[in-house]
This record gives C-alpha cells, sequence and structure tokens, in this order.
C-alpha cells in the first residue's frame, strides 16, 4: 500500500530555478498535497518521445505521449 503523502504528490518538470520555485510555492498554496519538481529533461524526453511516434505516423499514441510532458511541464 503506497503511503498517503505519495499519493498526493504532484510531479512537475522544471527547466529553470524560477520555474522550480513557481512550482513548489503554487502547491503550498493550494493546499493540495506536496510537489516533487523533477530534472526538464523528463518532459523534453515525453516531447521527443511524442514526435518519434508522429514520424512513424502514431499520432493517437503520440498525442498521450504529448500531455505527459504537459502535465508535468504546464
Amino acid at each position: 500500500m503506497q503511503s498517503k503523502k505519495l499519493t498526493e504528490a504532484k510531479f512537475y518538470s522544471a527547466r529553470n530555478p524560477a520555474e522550480t520555485l513557481f512550482y513548489t510555492l503554487d502547491a503550498a498554496n493550494s493546499n493540495k498535497g506536496s510537489a516533487t519538481v523533477v530534472s526538464g529533461n523528463w518532459s523534453y524526453a515525453y516531447y521527443l518521445k511524442a514526435y518519434a511516434l508522429l514520424d512513424l505516423g502514431r499520432v493517437s499514441e503520440a498525442k498521450v505521449q504529448l500531455q505527459r510532458a504537459v502535465t508535468l511541464s504546464p
């Protein structure tokens, strides 16, 4: 069973310290749980995967990957 803290954590992918601060403060002010901020490479990896899938003609799968990138780095 997962701990309550882990299930309430929201993950963000930040490209710079300003975004990291914004995501952290936004989570603290909204009282919706904690924010875990990871490297900007995470959302970029989803973007690159979507680009490759589009190149292969797999549009619906690419859309899922782009949505994951946007969710991590809104």
